[in-house]
């Protein structure tokens, strides 16, 4: 552990004791590393940071660009959820940074379903749950990846800062940074508790990114263009399309650009 990154556990330290924080210069994912702890007897609570990614993953085995400054870490859990319940950890999560950053910050934040955090039309956060099935189809453990955008914007290739945004330059000051992880894992715990209630939920809708807009997606290989009109309880994207409303459970949505002159079909 470098010096710099033991100064970073023992800021996290001084603000909460839900966690138990291990942080590393540089590697490649936290969620790999966070993995091969599991391996090794890794207990609900530890926790990687990482001062920078070499491999940063999101969903669908996307890249997650990771520069120096920004927050990556991976909480162990030992959840008793089935496997379908990685989605509550997600969204839990989701609630919990959003809420984090409007209280540290003071900036209005939205959540793009089902695992981003927006500030404006930008994505400052990334969230990624994975897990390992035990006996009887339940988690045996799982994994909550945060990524979240700190530093000066100027920092991303062009071709994310189009996309993407940073919530303010702060990646040098360890103390705020400290605070924000806290202020996460407090918000998480206290959902992480009773997560099946789903009593959280309603905070999400509050915070989502699409309700009332117009998306497009892709079904079985085929666009498909709709009006998000909601979020169910079981984190499922609500949308109305040909007059029928559906729910969408998984897969990825965009906001169409007004500009789009494509036609869109249901099949």
């Amino acid at each position: 552990m470098s010096e710099r990154a033991n100064a970073f556990c023992k800021e996290i330290k001084k603000y909460t004791d839900l966690i138990s924080p291990t942080a590393l210069e540089r590697i490649d994912s936290t969620n790999s590393y966070a993995k091969e702890l599991c391996g090794k007897g890794a207990k609900e609570g530890d926790c990687v940071f990482a001062l920078n990614q070499s491999g940063g993953r999101g969903r669908m085995g996307r890249s997650f660009f990771s520069y120096d400054g920004g927050i990556y870490m991976s909480l162990i859990l030992k959840p008793e959820l089935s496997a379908d319940g990685a989605l509550s950890i997600t969204t839990a999560a989701a609630v919990a940074v959003s809420e984090a950053i409007e209280r540290l910050f003071g900036k209005d934040t939205k959540i793009k379903w089902v695992n981003d955090i927006y500030i404006g039309d930008k994505k400052v956060c990334g969230i990624l749950t994975e897990g390992a099935i035990g006996e009887g189809g339940k988690l045996s453990y799982a994994i909550l990846g945060i990524g979240i955008n700190l530093g000066r914007p100027e920092k991303f290739p062009e071709e994310i800062s189009a996309i993407a945004a940073s919530i303010l330059d702060c990646s040098d000051n360890l103390e705020l940074k400290a605070k924000l992880v806290a202020q996460i894992m407090n918000i998480f715990f206290e959902i992480y508790k009773n997560i099946d209630s789903k009593d959280y939920m309603e905070r999400y809708r509050e915070r989502s990114y699409l309700t009332g807009k117009t998306v497009e997606y892709i079904k079985d290989g085929i666009p498909h263009t709709a009006l998000v009109s909601g979020i169910d309880d079981n984190a499922g994207l609500k949308i109305i399309e040909n007059g029928k409303e559906i729910t969408l459970t998984a897969g990825e949505v965009s906001v169409r650009k007004q500009s789009s002159q494509n036609k869109f079909t249901k099949k």
